[in-house]
């Protein structure tokens, strides 16, 4: 039987509430992103605010910004992706489930000159190269390798965003991240050098650290 996910065999997935298109330009999302996703609809909530500007980086189906716009339908989502196929994939996501965006074809964060940010979400490429090398064959042999692996240490891509991203938060925003279960303490690192009001990690539900949030 083949290793090919059934997700690339079906063409899509249901993720929250909406129903989304797969293929091998993007990854499938996972049950991770779900909770996280969960987390951040949550706390928006509490904070009772429903227009607000949030962008979702390194999009790959859309599955984190599409979500937040499906919940709070005032807010002015953006969402970013290097790769331009990965964006046509979330083009065709926000079109399905009826929901207008914005999207932006950069790397990170380097050129973004869009509004103020209240909510940034990202689950960017996290995996080591050790780590990439041990994946099962149904990831390693059909998911995109470049929106998997972000170097060495798996923390390239924090970086990158950690360079940019608090002058372009406004005040009272919120940052929330997947992360590599063995990152917890250089993502903590890379984040601490700017002067975040709080910052957290929390466990998925197998345990494992898997989300920071931030608050400036």
């Amino acid at each position: 039987m083949s290793d090919e996910p059934l997700a690339y065999r079906l063409g899509y997935v249901d993720f929250y509430n909406l129903h989304l298109e797969v293929n091998p330009d993007v990854l499938i999302p996972r049950n991770e992103t779900e909770i996280l996703a969960d987390k951040v609809i949550a706390r928006m909530k509490k904070r009772g605010k429903d227009s607000f500007t949030a962008v979702d980086l390194c999009t790959g189906t859309g599955c984190l910004g599409l979500t937040i716009k499906s919940i709070f339908p005032n807010a002015r989502v953006i969402l970013i992706d290097i790769c331009e196929k990965a964006l046509d994939v979330a083009k065709k996501n926000a079109k399905r489930n009826h929901l207008e965006v914005e999207f932006l074809c950069q790397d990170a964060l380097e050129s973004y000159q869009g509004p103020k940010i209240d909510l940034f979400l990202s689950n960017p490429p996290y995996v080591t190269d050790e780590e990439y090398e041990l994946l099962d064959p149904s990831v390693k042999n059909y998911e995109p390798k470049k929106a998997l692996v972000g170097g060495v240490e798996g923390l390239d891509i924090y970086q990158k965003i950690s360079n940019k991203l608090y002058p372009l938060m406004n005040d009272s925003s919120l940052a929330a991240f997947e992360i590599g279960y063995q990152q917890r303490e250089g993502f903590h690192k890379i984040f601490s050098v700017n002067p975040w009001k709080s910052i957290q990690c929390e466990k998925d539900w197998s345990g494992h650290d898997r989300f920071f949030f931030l608050e400036k």
